[in-house]
């Protein structure tokens, strides 16, 4: 919407913080990727920021054309593919472990270690 320039005399700045949870080091465990990306000059490469633990990226969300890079692409088996229709749900089970089921089905098993967590808020 701030892009379009519609509602300008009606704009409300907001920060916007993307926080991660997760225990795994970024550093260590680089294949993960899963960084934050952000665009803050045009036409220029985006800017990156690691998904480090007890940490957050803050930006104005609605100024800030921003996104995540694709975590985990190479992880055997592959991340299974969720579609929109399905009502899918990432369910904990106890002792680490969490289960990803979607229309009744389980799709996949992890460990608390496997995800990458993030909270967004506003």
């Amino acid at each position: 919407m701030q892009f379009s320039g519609l509602f300008q005399d009606k704009f409300i700045h907001q920060v916007q913080v993307v926080a991660y949870i997760h225990s795994w080091d970024p550093i260590e465990e680089e294949q993960r990727k899963g960084d934050f990306v952000y665009w803050d000059q045009p036409n220029e490469p985006p800017k990156s920021v690691a998904p480090v633990p007890r940490a957050g990226s803050a930006v104005d969300g609605s100024k800030t054309v921003h996104a995540a890079r694709v975590y985990w692409a190479d992880r055997q088996p592959p991340i299974p593919k969720i579609r929109k229709e399905k009502e899918t749900r990432l369910t904990y089970k106890g002792n680490d472990q969490w289960s990803v089921v979607s229309d009744g089905e389980s799709i996949g098993k992890y460990t608390t270690d496997d995800l990458r967590i993030s909270v967004v808020y506003r």
